[in-house]
């Protein structure tokens, strides 16, 4: 059996000798099943579960929530080291799931700061902090 990695054109022979009946390697397949084993998978169940968790409010805008308005998206991006567990997991208005798709809490929360500083000036309002 021959594997032929395209990106960097190597060949790498691997032996047929330990294979199983379905002619595949059973070390790649058990660390194949480990891993996959290991992953979380978001079922509809999960997602049910954080609309009612969540009283169908979308965290960032406040908007009504329902199964066809939202989108799962990572509290931490999994591009910023964020991982794919429950825990990491928010139900977003889909508007929202552009910016939560690359950017933290935090971050979406300062473009949010400088958009209405700078386009809400232009229109009228301010921002002003008060304690409730």
């Amino acid at each position: 059996m021959k594997l032929i990695c395209s990106r960097e054109s190597t060949v790498i022979n691997k032996s047929l000798e330990n294979t199983d009946k379905r002619g595949t390697n059973p070390r790649i397949s058990d660390i194949y099943w480990k891993m996959s084993a290991a992953r979380f998978i978001f079922k509809a169940s999960h997602f049910y579960e954080l609309l009612e968790k969540q009283q169908y409010r979308c965290p960032y805008s406040g908007r009504e929530l329902t199964p066809a308005s939202c989108v799962a998206e990572h509290i931490i991006p999994l591009r910023k080291q964020g991982q794919h567990h429950a825990d990491n997991v928010v139900l977003v208005d889909h508007q929202v799931a552009y910016l939560k798709r690359y950017l933290t809490d935090e971050e979406v929360l300062i473009l949010a700061l400088d958009i209405m500083k700078t386009m809400g000036e232009a229109r009228g309002l301010k921002i002003s902090a008060s304690k409730i």
